[in-house]
């Protein structure tokens, strides 16, 4: 998996994995507004371990009721087999929190646990990290979590964990930075190679069809303009597509926070004619 721009939190990844056999173990915080990259970051973390390391993946899910212990419930059994009986047969907190800090120092080989989006955590879950983060130094296990740290205010009992923990030196928080306007514009003419850091599209169409093709060249041209993440970005192209001009500043906003105003003039002939225009796209901030 190639990634742009995250050669340093990689690297920092891969440093405290490193470490944790003789310094005891790690929980990590990776943080950064949504689509900025830390699930990819997870990913390519996991792909570029060292064999014979073993790897653990869950993740929490943007669900009415959060699932009870989600993440840990998808290492269950795989992790360690006590520790997944009592999560089954959901024993008392006091006993399954137990049993995982267990199943980390029993551990012959340090393991990697990778948990994604805890912003959509349960309480159980935030227990555990909690619990775990606080002697995770008697421990040689490497514990990844991601948020989005755009959507965990000052109340969000997300930041109560990680604040309670802020002292410990075996835990540390790695945020990551947007990417740069070079690497959004790489990111989204990937898929079109035609089009160029412009919006031009210059031949060479990648399998899409004539009016995508313009709908992708509106979306990098707007999205280099503003310096967008790759998900800003497809936010504005989708807009653009279902021709809901209208709807791009609102969906920018409740993706980005941001405060932007977007005025989006494509270069798109329309399949029914209804617009034509030839004018460039324009952004504000």
């Amino acid at each position: 998996m190639h990634l742009l721009e995250r050669e340093a939190p990689l690297a920092t990844l891969h440093r405290l994995r490193a470490e944790v056999v003789s310094d005891g173990g790690r929980l990590v915080f990776v943080e950064g507004e949504a689509g900025i990259g830390k699930t990819s970051l997870l990913g390519a973390f996991r792909s570029s371990l060292p064999a014979g390391v073993r790897s653990f993946l869950g993740a929490c899910d943007p669900l009415s009721t959060p699932r009870p212990l989600g993440p840990l419930v998808d290492i269950a059994d795989d992790l360690d087999p006590s520790f997944a009986r009592l999560v089954r047969d959901a024993a008392p907190r006091e006993a399954v929190l137990g049993a995982l800090l267990e199943a980390l120092k029993r551990a012959t080989d340090p393991p990697v646990l990778l948990l994604d989006d805890l912003h959509w955590a349960d309480e159980a879950t935030l227990d555990a990290l909690r619990f775990v983060g606080r002697r995770i130094a008697s421990t040689r296990a490497l514990v990844v979590g991601t948020y989005r740290d755009d959507e965990v205010g000052r109340q969000h009992p997300l930041r109560v964990v990680v604040g309670d923990l802020a002292t410990s030196p075996a835990v540390q928080r790695l945020p990551l930075s947007p990417l740069s306007q070079a690497a959004v514009t790489e990111l989204l003419t990937c898929r079109c190679p035609s089009v160029g850091r412009d919006g031009v599209d210059r031949g060479d169409h990648g399998g899409l069809g004539r009016t995508d093709r313009r709908y992708h060249c509106a979306a990098v041209r707007t999205a280099v303009e503003l310096h967008y993440t790759e998900a800003h970005a497809i936010c504005i192209r989708d807009q653009v597509r279902n021709h809901a001009f209208g709807n791009v500043n609102l969906r920018l906003h409740a993706v980005t926070g941001r405060k932007d105003k977007i005025e989006i003039v494509p270069h798109i002939e329309f399949d029914r004619g209804t617009r034509n225009t030839a004018g460039p796209i324009a952004g504000g901030r």
